[in-house]
């Protein structure tokens, strides 16, 4: 298994162009391993604060929903 973090809250912001507080965006993260054991883990970047299941098990996805603050961002497993 890999462990991958997000970027850091202000590369999101940016990246996004995220201008208000609550402001988000759902993103897929694919694992396209093809062994069971190689799972993919997602940490949080810096100024960041991940919620929920953080693995990704082999050949499934999971769906992450970015929700920016002032000047850090939550992400939360929805999927």
């Amino acid at each position: 298994g890999r462990t991958k973090a997000f970027p850091s809250a202000s590369d999101i912001i940016d990246a996004f162009n995220f201008t208000t507080e609550f402001q988000f965006v759902d993103v897929s993260v694919i694992n396209l391993a093809s062994s069971g054991s190689n799972t993919l883990t997602v940490s949080a970047g810096a100024d960041t604060t991940l919620h929920g299941n953080a693995v990704v098990r082999a050949v499934t996805s999971g769906l992450f929903r970015i929700v920016a603050l002032t000047s850090t961002v939550d992400i939360y497993r929805i999927g």
